[in-house]
């Protein structure tokens, strides 16, 4: 590696595995440690070319010394309603810049209220720089680009290819976000509503598939930058198989009280792939806007090295370290992606951590 940057990356699941070997390959960082609390998994992830640290980001103490010795933090350790605010508020104590794949709205928010204390410490920290949101929030800027008088946004992510093997806080965010009650912008406002909602959608370019609303920080954050908005949501396209499998678990941890880590672990050992009728697959992460003359839908069509969920995730959230690497956020304090970077720049800098030349991203108009 080059000199310059130390980078702390917290958390080595699937999803940090998948980031440490992407941020190994960018130039101008000098040190990359990967810090778990079970060395073996942090050395597995760092391999030849990082740095492994045992590491509990509950000890206030142990994290922020770690962090002290860093320019970048980037924190995939999850769920994120657990550890999305303290991992941040250390972050900005020890004054290093900070990236997550917050994917839940409730820490998103607490974690934005952060914003004067990191603009006071000089620090920018950027929240949901991952798939969705991420990638998703960049997409959704660009379709409300291309939509005079956009005034309905919704971002999707699909499950066509049912991932049965998404990691624990993986799923048990899934099954946070289809429970209880959700935030989503309905006539102009911020207000709750029932997930798993049903909905036809129609991707300019795809046919019409019904969807399920879910919890998601783009429907609490987009509108603080896109003005005029009366919808946004967030939903899932998935097979039949795997929304009835969803609603099981959900209605155990409404109806049964189980937590939602045991209502994922049941249901989904119960899950059977495949089952179900056939429908259209589409992209696994996409944003529609609609306005009173016409929709745009925005995708990504090839994801090159992004071959799963863990690198599909990863790969964005260092796109977003080579930007701030590069110094191209907006500015200081804790920012949504949207708020951060530049549609451009995002996928100019994730296409190149893709393996993927010529468009990177697919623009339709209706």
């Amino acid at each position: 590696m080059t000199s310059g940057a130390k980078v702390l990356l917290l958390g080595a699941g699937t999803v940090g595995q998948a980031a440490a070997r992407f941020a190994a390959e960018l130039d101008g960082i000098s040190q990359l440690i990967v810090a778990d609390r079970d060395l073996d998994q942090a050395s597995r992830a760092a391999g030849e070319r990082a740095e492994a640290i045992t590491l509990d980001v509950t000890d206030r103490a142990a994290l922020g010394a770690a962090m002290r010795s860093a320019d970048f933090v980037l924190n995939c350790v999850g769920p994120f309603f657990r550890f999305g605010p303290p991992v941040l508020a250390a972050a900005i104590e020890a004054g290093c810049a900070y990236l997550d794949i917050c994917d839940d709205p409730e820490p998103t928010l607490a974690m934005l209220d952060l914003d004067a204390r990191a603009r006071a410490a000089g620090v920018t920290a950027v929240v949901g720089q991952g798939a969705s949101p991420g990638s998703s929030n960049l997409l959704a800027m660009m379709v409300a680009a291309a939509t005079p008088g956009c005034n309905s946004l919704i971002t999707g992510w699909s499950l066509d290819d049912d991932p049965g093997d998404a990691d624990g806080a993986a799923n048990e965010h899934w099954i946070e976000q289809a429970t209880g009650e959700i935030l989503v912008w309905r006539e102009g406002q911020l207000t709750s509503e029932r997930p798993l909602a049903e909905l036809e959608v129609a991707l300019p370019g795809f046919p019409p598939r019904s969807a399920l609303t879910i919890g998601h920080p783009e429907a609490v954050t987009l509108p603080r930058v896109i003005g005029g908005l009366d919808t946004c949501i967030n939903v899932m396209t998935l097979p039949s198989a795997l929304a009835a499998t969803l609603k099981r678990a959900a209605r155990a941890v409404a109806v049964e009280g189980l937590a939602p880590m045991e209502a994922s672990r049941r249901e989904l050992a119960r899950h059977q792939p495949g089952s179900g009728e056939p429908v259209p697959e589409y992209p696994g992460v996409w944003a529609l806007a609609e306005g009173p003359d016409g929709a745009a839908g925005a995708f990504i069509p090839d994801y090159g090295r992004m071959t799963d969920m863990a690198t599909a995730t990863a790969a964005p959230l260092v796109a977003g370290l080579a930007l701030l690497m590069a110094g191209k956020a907006a500015r200081t304090g804790v920012l949504a992606p949207e708020e951060a970077f530049r549609p451009d720049d995002y996928f100019a800098a994730l296409s190149r951590i893709a393996g993927v030349e010529g468009d990177f991203v697919r623009l339709v108009r209706a």
